[in-house]
């Protein structure tokens, strides 16, 4: 899969720079603990170009625990142990198989399994299948329109669906895909001002979305420069709700100054039916 991305090919001139570029490219990807390349004497009494490759001790598979903690300096705190786990190279052409597990205050699993169809004509160029599965549980509160509590309530959150996807290079990524989401809320506290007449609403959607995440961090965990923008629409079918069109965008900026980071963070979300 990686030979066929590369700027050097069988065939052309050798150009130093160009080999140079495909060796970053390839300790770029995350699977070799080193990535070189060296002229070698060919059968045919020409120099071929070798790239000696060393992989990742600990591989193929890959764990990364993080722990975090929050609280509104009110009495309530939270906290979330997030486990993550890929699995590389299922096959020749990279299959991947990606889990999140999420225990805590926002429960979660989340299953993929990515496939590059290697049609590949640059490294741009790179289609992929997608596969997933998953499921999260967010704690919510009902108010009325003077501020007052009414309810809490768990609200969970199951989607599957299939992508057909783009990577675009080092830039970000294009998906389109056919998708199912049900949406749960169970009330776990509910006010005697309620009543019977208002519940937390109950949803089940399927229908076509399309995915665009432009990610420019340096670090995917603890990034200290950079931007990741993503963006999702969808339409399809909201079962007694009827047809519904939902956007939904998030953005996050990151600067380093001296010993310090900042971090920005911000979602935006409209619907419609």
């Amino acid at each position: 899969r990686v030979a066929a991305q590369l700027e050097s090919q069988p065939g052309r001139p050798f150009d130093a720079d160009r080999a140079e570029r495909d060796a970053r490219t390839l300790a770029a990807s995350g699977d070799y603990l080193r990535a070189d390349y060296r002229l070698a004497p060919s059968g045919d009494g020409s120099d071929g170009l070798v790239f000696d490759l060393e992989d990742k001790p600990w591989g193929p598979n890959s764990l990364r625990v993080v722990f975090d903690l929050s609280t509104d300096f009110a009495g309530r705190g939270t906290f979330n142990l997030k486990l993550s786990h890929n699995r590389h190279w299922l096959t020749a052409s990279g299959t991947e198989w990606r889990n999140r597990l999420q225990i805590g205050a926002v429960p979660l699993w989340f299953s993929e399994i990515y496939h590059p169809l290697n049609w590949t004509l640059s490294p741009s160029n790179d289609w992929f299948v997608a596969g997933y599965l998953g499921s999260e549980r967010r704690p919510g509160t009902l108010y009325d329109e003077d501020g007052t509590q009414l309810a809490r309530f768990d609200r969970t959150t199951s989607r599957a669906g299939v992508d057909l996807g783009q990577p675009w290079g080092r830039f970000g990524e294009l998906r389109i895909g056919l998708g199912t989401r049900r949406v749960k809320s169970t009330p776990t506290l509910v006010s005697a001002a309620l009543g019977e007449a208002t519940r937390p609403p109950q949803a089940s959607e399927a229908g076509l979305r399309l995915a665009v995440v432009i990610d420019q961090l340096d670090f995917a965990n603890f990034p200290q420069r950079g931007y990741r923008l993503v963006g999702e629409a969808a339409i399809g079918d909201g079962g007694d709700a009827g047809r519904f069109q939902r956007l939904e965008a998030s953005a996050m900026a990151v600067r380093t100054t001296g010993r310090h980071t900042f971090s920005l963070f911000g979602p935006a979300r409209g619907a419609s039916q």
